[in-house]
């Protein structure tokens, strides 16, 4: 199923990529628990399938990478005594929420919500910077 994403994704076959990936991530789920060192593979693959999904730019662009961020978390947790391979973790979900934080910032400048900052939707951009910001200092 991971090559398949990738095949997709590669062709930029974008919805049938979403599709599978989506169904990668749910056939995972028991992974988390019985393997988790497969488990955390598989997320790295997500992860990269995300990323090209975020190609896509726009706000399902910005989507895609921020949803990768959960993905993750799950694995740090997994990871609480473990030295390098947190510390690999760390850096990705750090460079991950950087993107997260410039994605959201663009869509802001190139939208409506730019034009009036009292706005809820201007706010609920600015707050997305900020906790994809946080996210990606705390990572570090």
């Amino acid at each position: 199923i991971e090559e398949l994403v990738q095949v997709q994704l590669e062709n930029e076959e974008w919805h049938a990529g979403e599709k599978t990936l989506r169904l990668l991530k749910r056939i995972n789920q028991n992974r988390r628990q019985e393997k988790p060192d497969a488990w955390r593979k598989t997320v790295y693959e997500m992860v990269k399938a995300y990323l090209m999904l975020g190609k896509q730019g726009g706000i399902r662009g910005y989507y895609h990478v921020a949803e990768s961020l959960p993905l993750i978390d799950d694995s740090l947790e997994m990871l609480v005594h473990s030295g390098s391979e947190r510390d690999n973790w760390l850096t990705l979900k750090a460079a991950l929420s950087y993107r997260a934080a410039k994605d959201a910032e663009r869509l802001g400048q190139q939208s409506y919500w730019a034009s009036d900052p009292t706005t809820e939707d201007y706010m609920r951009y600015r707050r997305a910077v900020v906790l994809h910001l946080s996210a990606g200092i705390n990572a570090l």
